[in-house]
């Protein structure tokens, strides 16, 4: 048994060594009643005493480790993090990292990376090296109380109540060089099939090939990021037996936006861009009306997004023929709240069974 004092909560703890155990409390009462204190406490497991315990000024609701617990990051509703020294739980550096209370940590098992979620619903890198932000991931639309880097580093994952679970494979934990403006990069290739089964919410991949499922409104994220860049896209397509639409959701510059291929209208089939200045698809000026894949074989579809700030340009172009264009202002694109997906992120979707992907590469311009 670990000795209490005057402790009333316990609200998150970490393994320091086999002999220490770190943890964040409220001491004298319950939190913000006249009296509480919030505390940093830290136990010897042999005996289960306190070793040391520290006040601070705000609530803490949450910590992680280093591996080798030489030292540990806390925080808590002051929307900072403090790292401190395992020994001393001195502060050796503080940062603020959002915008709203944070509710989850995690350190990289092998390098000096800390995750951080908070209540903005963004969750972000930190190089604790040098302390620059490494990147910033959206989805959640409920704050993650749980955050989890995957053995090797290169995956995180973080839940949500109420919401669903999502692993990424952020770029800068990605070991893997960059490539060049003007080459292109095999996107298939990032893919496992058993990284697929976890992420696409359905979707398979079997000797390299792309299957979606028998439901609605399931996207696979791809190992890409073409956010803030110009790009083309190709990938080979086909639909085993005709059912209902295929989806891609798109990055440009800064906003997200679906191009819809064959949806189902009560006036017939149509395409286009998912939504523009709240508008649907089907009721825009550049919708193409009529089914365009009309057999099982394979097609080429080619997606080419062109910036000139604040505009872009956007072509989709099957087998080689120019299907669909739209140039407007960037802030006038969104996706429909039934799509989620990583921001930044190209992602697949459908409607329905039986869409097969074979091939996809893009290529940054």
């Amino acid at each position: 048994m670990l000795e209490r004092r005057t402790i009333k909560y316990f609200h998150d703890f970490a393994w320091l060594s086999e002999q220490q155990l770190v943890g964040v409390v409220t001491a004298h009462g319950r939190r913000l009643e006249a009296g509480a204190e919030e505390w940093v406490v830290l136990w010897d497991t042999s005996t289960g005493k306190i070793l040391q315990t520290i006040t601070h000024g705000s609530a803490l609701d949450v910590l992680a480790a280093a591996p080798d617990g030489s030292r540990f990051a806390e925080a808590g509703v002051d929307k900072k993090v403090r790292i401190r020294d395992a020994a001393t739980l001195a502060v050796q550096q503080e940062f603020r990292a959002h915008d709203g209370p944070i509710t989850a940590l995690a350190w990289h098992p092998t390098r000096a990376i800390l995750a951080t979620a908070s209540t903005d619903l963004s969750i972000r890198l930190w190089d604790l090296a040098t302390g620059r932000r490494l990147e910033e991931l959206r989805g959640p639309t409920r704050p993650p109380h749980q955050l989890s880097f995957s053995p090797s580093g290169h995956l995180i994952g973080a839940a949500s109540s109420g919401d669903s679970t999502r692993v990424w494979e952020p770029e800068s934990l990605n070991d893997k060089p960059k490539p060049n403006v003007g080459d292109w990069e095999d996107v298939l290739a990032g893919l496992t099939p058993e990284l697929v089964k976890q992420t696409g919410d359905g979707w398979r991949m079997d000797n390299g090939v792309l299957f979606s499922p028998a439901k609605r409104n399931a996207v696979l994220p791809l190992p890409v990021s073409l956010s803030e860049t110009s790009y083309l896209m190709h990938m080979k397509l086909r639909q085993i037996s005709a059912k209902n639409f295929f989806y891609l959701a798109l990055p440009v510059a800064n906003r997200m936006v679906g191009f819809v291929l064959d949806a189902k209208t009560p006036a017939g089939h149509s395409s286009g861009l998912s939504l523009v200045d709240g508008r649907e698809w089907k009721d825009l000026p550049e919708a193409v009306h009529g089914k365009q894949v009309k057999d099982a074989d394979q097609h080429d579809l080619e997606v080419a997004v062109s910036l000139n700030a604040p505009n872009a340009t956007i072509t989709i172009l099957l087998d080689t023929e120019i299907l669909y264009r739209w140039t407007g202002r960037t802030d006038a694109l969104s996706q429909h709240e039934d799509w989620k997906n990583p921001f930044g992120s190209l992602a697949l979707g459908n409607y329905s069974a039986d869409w097969v992907v074979s091939a996809l590469k893009v290529k940054r311009r």
